[in-house]
């Protein structure tokens, strides 16, 4: 029996982290490849979107050459970036 595209889209939206997002949300990094062929990066709107509703600081980073996991010198790249976001 094949998944309707009613019920796929209400499994993907029960764990999609766009549908997470509320008044109580943390400030929020984003970290995006696009060339990710597990999570398409397109996905990423929803999630903006949410988070500019609810008014929740956040950063968008893209690694134009990355996919799903990042390449290891994007990783480190973006661990600089919170260190010295966050850790002063």
């Amino acid at each position: 029996n094949d998944v309707g595209a009613e019920e796929y889209q209400k499994a993907i939206d029960e764990i999609s982290p766009a549908a997470l997002v509320n008044e109580n949300t943390v400030p929020t990094i984003l970290a995006y490849g696009p060339r990710d062929i597990v999570v398409p990066p397109a996905i990423k709107y929803s999630l903006l979107d949410n988070l500019d509703k609810y008014s929740i600081v956040h950063d968008y980073i893209e690694f134009p050459h990355s996919g799903h996991g990042l390449l290891t010198v994007y990783a480190n790249m973006c661990r600089c970036y919170c260190g010295n976001l966050y850790c002063h």
